[in-house]
């Protein structure tokens, strides 16, 4: 729990980060990564990148997308949703901030 870990402290901000690679043998199709924060994690806006690359946080402006509803964190990765298993690795990365609830 954050509230035992000495290093981690309310107003602190961290980088999530996500690897995803596909090793089967075939082409992985419709590729999402979902990060449902917890409700101490406060998403920090504009934060997202895929392989160190911004996106956005608006759904239909690129690959990527936050949604303040569900507070989630939502990519897909590859090429349209699809990674091929000689694709390389994908990171999704993101900032959030500690808060007290």
């Amino acid at each position: 729990a954050l509230s035992t870990n000495p290093d981690r402290h309310t107003g602190d901000t961290l980088r999530i980060s996500s690897v995803v690679k596909n090793i089967g043998n075939n082409t992985a199709t419709g590729v999402r990564a979902e990060d449902r924060l917890q409700p101490y994690f406060k998403y920090v806006p504009n934060s997202i990148s895929i392989d160190n690359v911004a996106r956005t946080d608006l759904a239909a402006d690129d690959e990527a997308e936050y949604n303040v509803a569900t507070n989630t964190v939502i990519a897909r990765l590859g090429t349209s949703g699809n990674i091929a298993n000689s694709d390389p690795v994908y990171t999704l990365s993101y900032l959030v901030t500690i808060s007290t609830n």
